[in-house]
């Protein structure tokens, strides 16, 4: 049942500024070749040098950024090695969003970067491979550099501006949505009791997937073998059952039909999902009360790109919101 739209603390901003911010950011859009970070002090949106989001050493291509890691500091890059390079094959940047570090990581098809801030999963590249993975991850406890040994029952399969692998809150669980040609399922592992449980013809949807008290997941599910990411769902993971979200393309945005489709990338708290819907020069960040319905715009953001191309919003799952974003009379 749909809820009421309101507009009444939307905030619109003109303009990005120029350079880094000097904390975690709650998110992170891509709008053209531009990654744009929200300032928290500044309050503001702030676009990220090119020089060091584009220009990653030793690679051909300009790199995609992939992900935001969960602590809003760290963006992940996907790269392809240039020949004059000792690069084997696809391999991953990890670029620091405060500090504009970057560091390499070779020889990975997927990581959940580096094991020096907590638990971390890495999926190695096949043996002789340049593209596929190994059938396992690797699970790597909080500063230690031996890995656990944890099966995949596919290929990992992340559906539109989705992550694959994603660790729940507190870090004490995982889940991986995967593709085989038996089944495509999203599994959750239970880190600490070595349990797991698959949930078939679900896959995860966003970027911060779970909510905040580690009960849910934001999925979708299939048709045929389609994702079917107009229509999000929630799961519950005890009951296994899920419920729609009430994602109306013309209640997130102000001119829907010049939008794109409406996309739940993450969670704002435990009773609001994210949506996102931008057309070629705004962006629109909305909260969506997942059993109301209830809409309240929230940002009306600064992202100019060109016809076709997607304005990307990753979702920093342990960064709260903003109260400034947030209004306290929010339901």
């Amino acid at each position: 049942m749909s809820g009421r739209v309101r507009n009444e603390h939307l905030r619109r901003i003109a303009r990005r500024l120029n350079g880094r911010p000097a904390r975690p950011a709650p998110f992170v859009y891509l709008a053209e070749f531009d990654a744009v970070a929200w300032d928290p002090e500044r309050e503001l949106p702030v676009t990220l040098p090119r020089a060091e989001t584009q220009l990653v050493p030793g690679a051909l291509h300009q790199p995609e950024v992939d992900a935001l890691r969960p602590d809003g500091r760290y963006l992940r890059l996907d790269a392809q090695p240039a020949p004059t390079t000792s690069q084997a094959g696809p391999y991953q940047a990890v670029y620091d969003i405060c500090t504009g570090a970057v560091r390499i990581e070779d020889r990975v098809f997927y990581s959940t970067f580096g094991p020096e801030v907590g638990p971390t999963v890495r999926v190695p590249l096949s043996r002789g491979s340049t593209g596929g993975h190994e059938p396992t991850m690797q699970l790597f406890a909080a500063g230690t550099t031996v890995p656990i040994d944890v099966p995949l029952p596919g290929a990992l399969r992340g559906t539109v501006g989705g992550v694959p692998v994603q660790f729940s809150p507190g870090h004490s669980k995982i889940a991986a949505s995967t593709s085989s040609l038996d089944m495509i399922a999203t599994t959750v592992i239970d880190i600490s009791a070595g349990l797991t449980r698959t949930y078939q013809g679900l896959l995860l949807a966003g970027t911060s997937s779970w909510s905040p008290d580690g009960r849910s997941l934001i999925v979708v599910g299939l048709a045929g073998r389609i994702p079917q990411t107009k229509s999000p769902m929630v799961l519950d993971l005890l009951s296994g059952q899920t419920h729609p979200l009430d994602l109306q393309q013309d209640r997130h945005h102000p001119h829907p039909r010049q939008a794109d489709n409406a996309r739940v990338v993450g969670w704002v708290d435990r009773d609001h999902v994210l949506v996102t819907q931008s057309d070629t020069s705004r962006l629109i960040l909305s909260a969506l009360h997942q059993q109301t319905g209830e809409v309240t715009w929230l940002l009306d953001l600064p992202a100019r790109r060109s016809a076709g191309a997607e304005t990307k919003v990753m979702v920093a799952a342990d960064v709260p919101w903003p109260r400034e974003i947030i209004p306290s009379s929010s339901p």
